[in-house]
């Protein structure tokens, strides 16, 4: 199996990278820094007219992307480019390239505005307010991937909260959930005062679909080597890579 690959000098990229040479899956990466060199906001990838001739002669199973903008915090126009721009020229090189298997990595940030208790793989809500731009940004690209038009199969996966990796908790920065910890390091001379149990602010039954980044990495490779086997090609499907129990 060949794969075509973006996001893999990123922070999840090198673990699935790991996973992809243990099972010896070859792999032509995009990237701004080694491989073909491109830059997804740019039209086709920003990839050279010689880099694609060259990869036209190449036979591909399926496209990998997981090239991303992560930051909460990141304006409008910087999710908009990377996340749904780079997306639609993703899916264009794809088509370009005539690659039968197209799998996009997600986020359950996607459906974080969703009314429902139990989020399917498929909901999406654009009639309600996203919390960030990010999410918005991410529930936009998987629209372009599920209405996409193109010979080859889709595969989305919403990926759960990445936390360090299990092994020895390795982490890019300390965002999401574990800005709680620097809100009790904030607080410790209070919490080490407080006579008994301290409560606090939410329902007690609530989980966080908290995913280690190796386990994430493992899940990732091991779908995109079922989805090229069962070959459905043309058409969609999206899937949750959460625990069947959060924390």
């Amino acid at each position: 199996m060949k794969l075509f690959i973006t996001g893999l000098t990123g922070y999840l990229g090198c673990f699935v990278k790991h996973y992809l040479d243990d099972c010896n899956i070859s792999y032509v990466s995009l990237s701004r820094k080694e491989g073909i060199i491109g830059n997804l906001e740019k039209w086709e990838g920003g990839i050279s007219e010689l880099d694609f001739e060259v990869l036209t002669k190449t036979k591909f199973d399926a496209f990998l992307h997981m090239a991303a903008l992560y930051d909460l915090k990141a304006s409008k126009a910087k999710c908009q480019m990377a996340n749904v721009v780079g997306t639609s020229h993703a899916l264009r090189i794809a088509q370009k390239l005539k690659i039968p298997h197209f799998i996009h990595i997600s986020s359950i940030a996607a459906a974080i505005n969703s009314p429902f208790p139990n989020v399917s793989p498929y909901d999406l809500a654009f009639d309600r307010d996203f919390p960030d731009f990010y999410s918005e940004s991410k529930a936009q690209a998987e629209q372009l991937v599920r209405n996409f038009v193109g010979p080859f199969g889709r595969l989305n996966v919403r990926l759960g909260i990445l936390v360090g990796d299990t092994q020895n908790g390795l982490i890019q920065r300390l965002d999401g959930p574990y800005t709680a910890i620097k809100a009790f390091e904030s607080v410790r001379k209070m919490l080490k005062k407080w006579p008994g149990p301290l409560p606090l602010p939410g329902k007690e039954t609530t989980t966080l679909p908290l995913v280690p980044v190796d386990y994430a990495a493992q899940s990732i490779v091991k779908l995109v080597d079922d989805f090229v086997r069962k070959k459905d090609h043309g058409t969609y499907q999206s899937v949750h890579l959460v625990p069947k129990k959060g924390l």
